[in-house]
């Protein structure tokens, strides 16, 4: 009887301790053209970087209060073909601990055209006097959603017909 040799496969994840303690407020988004949104890491401060400006630039200086370190992203239009893709990344800025400092901490940014629009609601009829939440979603070409965040970037106006059939609330009212 022929002995096959063995093989053996031994694999070592090495993490940095500091990616279990930093985190960042988003990790991937789907977000429109001209769209501006705020970024936030934590623990500590964070040097902010976009590897892609031509398609979500560092719009002005990051804020650091030494607990957290925010930014402003603001997302310009999707290169011709559809989506475009950018890493903002966030690298802490940590003297004293060389590990921490290595932490990368990465948010994955999409930009696209939104293709459709459309309201939800739990219910098919309503009720006079009844509160029911809509909700707007949006997606792109690929019918991939956009990111509450992209939703927010959005200007759009609540219009309901005839007017005074329907009384929107802002959530904190209800």
């Amino acid at each position: 009887m022929e002995q096959r040799p063995r093989t053996r496969l031994a694999l070592l994840l090495v993490l940095p301790l500091a990616s279990s303690q930093h985190t960042i407020s988003e990790r991937t988004l789907r977000l429109p053209a001209e769209a501006t949104i705020t970024l936030t890491a934590q623990p500590g401060c964070f040097e902010w970087s976009s590897e892609r400006s031509d398609i979500a630039e560092i719009a002005g200086e990051p804020v650091c209060d030494g607990s957290s370190s925010t930014v402003t992203i603001r997302t310009k239009a999707p290169l011709p073909g559809g989506a475009s893709c950018a890493f903002v990344t966030a690298r802490a800025v940590d003297a004293a601990n060389a590990e921490a400092a290595a932490a990368d901490l990465f948010c994955e940014i999409n930009v696209a055209t939104v293709a459709s629009v459309r309201i939800e609601t739990t219910v098919r009829s309503m009720v006079a006097h009844e509160l029911q939440w809509l909700q707007l979603t949006a997606s792109d070409a690929d019918g991939n959603a956009f990111s509450p965040l992209g939703l927010s970037a959005l200007d759009v106006a609540w219009r309901f017909s005839p007017p005074g059939l329907v009384n929107p609330l802002a959530p904190s009212e209800t």
